[in-house]
């Protein structure tokens, strides 16, 4: 049956559509405008952005920058075997390779446009494998500099207009219908469509639609872009099918409200003592040197809560020697938590976040756990600190006991900060449908796209997210120009 939508007659043409502002639409936008090609963009909200902008950095392999600085050490070929390993091959290797073999060029592109590079580092300050480029700014000033270059390239920005549909002539995909600010359904003609909507973190439905291997409510979503899953639906409507559906980027430990730059939200994230709400230890703290290790664990935890538990001596020591683990460029591991204290009797005045108590039994009480679990599980983790040795988990270091008052507990949350997974494509980036073949003129970019992930964010090679969105973005780009320029020529 045809619907209403399929019948409104087209508004303009261009040569690429881009569903989606974000970091991976301008990438896609900027190349295949630079390419020849006429660009519209497609974006809801009134302002662009998208997740990118909160990033700090792209991940990227044997790239110009690194060369330059002597950390060219790990290999692509090494890089692929980490990822697909990683997932235990549930990631799709066409996808990963494309990614590994493609990824320097991205950082050559910024550098070309002048995005501020500043350090080259990893999320774990033990990590050896120093990938992660950080942008001086955030990737927010990367995103922008790509805006201004698009715009100058003749790139047509549609604000506060919504994609709603994927126009079809035949197998191949044509155009989009999109809502316009004051509901109007608008029509753009295209030769391809690139999806780069940014997932759906901010639909609660597909969530707990895809969502399986944990309880979606055990997280909440800290990202502000309100993407609603928008370009994978489009997709599925025309016949695309799934990949990865139901991963979320976890980052366990953080307190909820609190800013990333927060010191507070860094004491939460320590790999000190942690217990659940029944006041039980439940894993190796040391997880949370890789983030999303921690916020799988948590995701597991009765309503993902964790509580960090200090004692004055910890307290001085992140104060005065510094934290053990950064929040990526937000704090960086090693930096003194100079305004921790501040901000820990500030929290204490609501009782919300932190509570401070003289005794161990009374800080039990405060936080409503078990007492007397609680009490048992400081004193057994003490024994363990003092022995040198964790025999219940064996965690290898950071045994620092909590002997010292005044005591206190941070309650941090398991967040996620996007979806990852969604939609099926092959290494050009190309949409394929549900017989693995491709959708002519359909490609998918970023978090929209699914196959670079297994159950779970790679971390040990930082930045990947943020790099492959920016990598298969101009990686599509150039898909669609070839697949336009070699179209045959119709009368």
């Amino acid at each position: 049956m045809v619907q209403e939508w399929q019948n409104i007659e087209p508004m303009a043409s261009y040569d690429v559509v881009v569903v989606g502002g974000g970091g991976s639409g301008h990438s896609a936008a900027l190349r295949a405008a630079r390419n020849g090609l006429s660009v519209a963009v497609l974006e809801k909200e009134p302002a662009i952005g998208g997740n990118s902008q909160f990033a700090e950095g792209v991940g990227a392999i044997q790239t110009s920058l690194q060369k330059e600085q002597g950390l060219d050490q790990l290999s692509r070929e090494e890089a692929f075997q980490i990822l697909v390993d990683y997932s235990h091959y549930f990631a799709n290797p066409e996808v990963v390779a494309a990614f590994i073999n493609n990824s320097a060029t991205t950082v050559d592109i910024f550098r070309d446009l002048g995005v501020p590079f500043h350090m080259i580092t990893s999320f774990d300050p033990d990590s050896e494998y120093k990938v992660w480029h950080l942008v001086k700014g955030g990737v927010g000033v990367a995103v922008q500099i790509m805006h201004e270059a698009a715009l100058k390239a003749g790139v047509d920005f549609f604000t506060s207009t919504r994609a709603r549909h994927l126009v079809k002539d035949g197998d191949k995909v044509s155009g989009v219908v999109a809502e316009a600010e004051d509901g109007e359904l608008i029509r753009l003609e295209a030769g391809a469509v690139i999806i780069a909507s940014g997932g759906y973190t901010s639909n609660e439905e597909m969530r707990k639609k895809y969502v399986t291997m944990y309880d979606p409510n055990n997280a909440y979503p800290n990202d502000p872009s309100n993407n609603q899953g928008d370009g994978i639906l489009m997709t599925f409507e025309a016949g695309g099918d799934s990949f990865g559906l139901g991963m979320l980027m976890l980052n366990g430990a953080w307190v909820r409200g609190k800013s990333l730059g927060s010191h507070l939200n860094c004491a939460s994230t320590q790999p000190y003592l942690w217990v659940n709400l029944d006041g039980r230890r439940f894993t190796t703290e040391t997880a949370v040197q890789e983030f999303q290790n921690a916020g799988n664990i948590l995701s597991r935890q009765p309503e993902g809560v964790q509580f960090t538990i200090l004692d004055q001596t910890i307290i001085d020591h992140l104060v005065n020697d510094g934290c053990e683990v950064g929040i990526g460029a937000y704090v960086l591991s090693g930096e003194k938590l100079t305004r921790l204290e501040a901000e820990i009797e500030e929290d204490l005045v609501d009782g919300i976040h932190v509570w401070k108590a003289d005794t161990i039994e009374e800080l039990a009480a405060k936080m409503g756990v078990n007492v007397d679990v609680f009490t048992r599980e400081v004193a057994e983790y003490n024994e363990a600190c003092h022995a040198g040795k964790d025999a219940k988990f064996f965690k290898p270091k950071y045994l620092f006991p909590i002997e010292t008052g005044p005591f206190y507990a941070i309650k941090g949350h398991n967040g996620f900060v996007c979806s990852q997974g969604g939609i099926r494509i092959n290494g050009k980036m190309e949409v394929l449908d549900k017989g693995s073949f491709p959708i002519p003129g359909l490609y998918a970019v970023g978090v929209d796209a699914g196959g670079m992930y297994g159950d779970t964010y790679p971390a040990r090679l930082a930045g990947v997210s943020c790099g492959f969105a920016m990598t298969s973005g101009w990686m599509a780009a150039d898909a669609a120009t070839k697949a336009l320029r070699d179209a045959p020529v119709t009368v």
